[in-house]
């Protein structure tokens, strides 16, 4: 859930901040820029805890949050809010805006922009970033370990636990189990990059 969940949020997201950032006319924009970066410069310990408050202290009466996989996705999605705009940033800037605005010329409405011309175009920045924000999430330790509870306890967090505990035996077995699982989502990065770097090399031929 957290390997699905996570990428597409944090594309969807992400997506959102980087159009209003760089396409839209609004005073927020450069907030929002800045707003985004700031997980960088922020340890994922200090998201964890801040997570962990939040769910006891604040949202306690509103939203019962804590020890849920919600909050876990939430946090997540937080975290990873300054590598994806980085990402979808950079894909909306490789895309000239002469595009857009000759649709919008043609009669095309700003949903019809979006999705006819603009996602198309950035569609194999967002797989990839997709793919490589999944890897991210299935070996986080720090988020998990401060935020997990017996309903949405981790593969890391299990491996964690076993090695910390003395069970070295299991705790390996566990990491090979990790490893089978990000196996395949490794592969499908490399496959799908490869082809999208072929295609462009191919096209700019």
């Amino acid at each position: 859930i957290l390997a699905l969940g996570v990428p597409i949020l944090s594309i969807v997201v992400c997506f959102i901040f980087s159009w209003v950032v760089l396409r839209s006319k609004s005073r927020l924009r450069y907030f929002l820029d800045a707003l985004a970066f700031l997980p960088h410069a922020v340890p994922s310990i200090v998201f964890a805890v801040s997570g962990l408050l939040l769910s006891l202290f604040v949202f306690r009466n509103i939203l019962p949050l804590y020890g849920t996989l919600t909050l876990l996705i939430a946090v997540h999605v937080i975290h990873r809010l300054s590598f994806g705009t980085r990402v979808t940033n950079a894909a909306i800037i490789a895309v000239s805006e002469e595009l857009e605005e000759a649709a919008a010329a043609c009669g095309a409405g700003r949903r019809d922009v979006i999705s006819r011309i603009l996602l198309p175009l950035i569609s194999p920045t967002l797989i990839n970033a997709f793919f490589w924000i999944a890897l991210l999430t299935l070996r986080e330790l720090t988020l998990a370990t401060i935020l997990f509870s017996p309903d949405n306890i981790t593969l890391s967090v299990v491996v964690w636990s076993l090695w910390s505990s003395g069970q070295h035996g299991p705790s390996a077995a566990m990491s090979l189990i990790m490893i089978c699982l990000m196996l395949p989502v490794m592969i499908l990065y490399w496959r799908i990059g490869n082809r999208v770097g072929g295609s462009l090399s191919g096209t700019k031929d």
